[in-house]
């Protein structure tokens, strides 16, 4: 099966979630850093500085010559250190995504869904992130009259997921996550404002 590559920064949504719980944050690509190293464990965190400065370090803190360098690397070495000990694997993140549900089962009552497959692969900045457990997520109950509603007003069959997962694990050197889906939530609008259906 082909792999799904997505660039979360653009499908990322600032859309409050109806999950019960804590916040979820975006899976931005500075998030998602961090996410890495603090699964990853590196036993050096500075040989990781030269690419958290080009590409997450703030730009006040880029040096215009030679002779500050070393004393930059510190102190950005100090501020990863501190951000990745602090930051917390248990809070979850949220993926919005435009997914396609397929035929209605009569027998099961409910439509073929797969929102997610193990082959499909999750970019953000400089990581990808892939599924552990997408089987436990499958189909979409309905009546049979409200599903034959639903197509009838619904005929292309694309409906917005949100998708709140943990990170896992993560193998140093390949800049990929595993990551476990705690739920996902469908919505019969883009706008996310009329849900149909909560998976756990």
């Amino acid at each position: 099966m082909k792999t799904l590559m997505m660039n979360c920064a653009a499908i990322a949504a600032a859309i409050g979630s109806t999950f019960a719980g804590a916040e979820a944050r975006d899976f931005s690509a500075p998030e998602a850093y961090l996410a890495y190293l603090k699964l990853a464990q590196p036993a050096d965190l500075s040989t990781y500085i030269p690419e958290y400065r080009l590409h997450f370090a703030p730009p006040s803190s880029r040096t215009s010559n030679e002779f500050d360098s070393e004393s930059e690397e510190k102190r950005l070495l100090t501020t990863l250190k501190r951000n990745v000990s602090s930051f917390d694997l248990n809070e979850p993140f949220e993926l919005q995504l435009s997914v396609q549900f397929g035929e209605y089962n009569f027998e099961k009552k409910a439509f073929n869904f797969h929102p997610l497959s193990a082959s499909n692969v999750f970019a953000s900045g400089r990581i990808s992130l892939v599924f552990l457990n997408t089987r436990q997520f499958d189909g979409l109950p309905m009546d049979e009259s409200q599903a034959r509603a639903f197509v009838q007003r619904n005929p292309s069959r694309t409906v917005a997921a949100t998708v709140r997962f943990v990170p896992k694990e993560a193998i140093e050197d390949t800049n990929r996550i595993k990551a476990s889906i705690v739920g996902i939530e469908v919505f019969s609008d883009s706008r996310r404002q009329n849900l149909i259906y909560v998976m756990k």
